[in-house]
């Protein structure tokens, strides 16, 4: 607000405003107003939750060797839609953080990635869940962009969009990208993976909790929120 008061052309720091018995000039006013601002913004930021969930293999089914490339295709997983709401009924703001090469590969057009998404934000709605907003990458891996997980490109445009910290914010995936994307940011992760006994290895330097499903995921982190609280 302080940069758009500079280019509105009020220079005349002369000009005063009386209030009770003070008296400032306006471009005093406008730089305690501006800090005001700033102070409400800091304050939403640390009453507001975030956590930053994957999609494929968290929210919906994964497509084996292959993309979700229609809405037929995208079938919510068992206790999603609830996980869903029980974020957005705890005042949990959810992000979605997702690559989707398909896009880059031809097998879907941004266009049909734009409709799957709206569809399933308007079923999660539905249900009383709330996405709040979408970040994907659809890049192909060759073309080593640097929003594509493990690059940690989409979490910091979503942390720099909504200014959470990663510390305090949760991101829940299924895959060894997610949790290297955690790490490099210092997220802590939640692993989403059916067979926890298979979860080891090369995954052990950034192993997280290991969950069944994004309802077991979505308990943790609430539970976590009120030791918090």
């Amino acid at each position: 607000m302080a940069r758009n008061y500079r280019q509105s052309g009020h220079k005349r720091a002369g000009h005063c405003v009386k209030v009770g018995l003070f008296c400032r000039s306006t471009r005093a006013f406008s730089r305690i107003a501006a800090l005001e601002t700033k102070a409400r913004r800091a304050k939403n930021v640390r009453m507001t939750k975030y956590v930053l969930l994957d999609r494929d293999g968290v929210i919906n089914r994964k497509v084996e060797n292959g993309y979700v490339a229609s809405w037929p295709e995208f079938v919510f997983l068992p206790g999603a839609l609830e996980a869903l709401r029980l974020l957005a009924e705890n005042g949990y703001v959810s992000l979605v953080i997702s690559n989707q090469a398909g896009v880059g590969k031809g097998v879907l057009t941004a266009a049909a990635l734009r409709q799957i998404t709206q569809r399933f934000m308007a079923k999660a709605k539905a249900h009383g869940g709330r996405i709040f907003q979408v970040y994907y990458c659809t890049h192909r891996k060759e073309e080593r962009c640097q929003c594509r997980k493990p690059k940690p490109g989409l979490l910091l445009r979503a942390q720099q969009d909504h200014g959470f910290q990663f510390a305090k914010t949760y991101l829940i995936g299924d895959s060894e990208s997610d949790l290297l994307a955690a790490r490099t940011v210092g997220c802590p992760a939640i692993l989403i993976n059916r067979n926890p006994a298979r979860v080891r290895g090369k995954w052990a330097s950034c192993l997280p909790t290991v969950v069944p499903d994004l309802r077991s995921a979505v308990s943790l982190v609430l539970e976590e929120g009120d030791h918090r609280a």
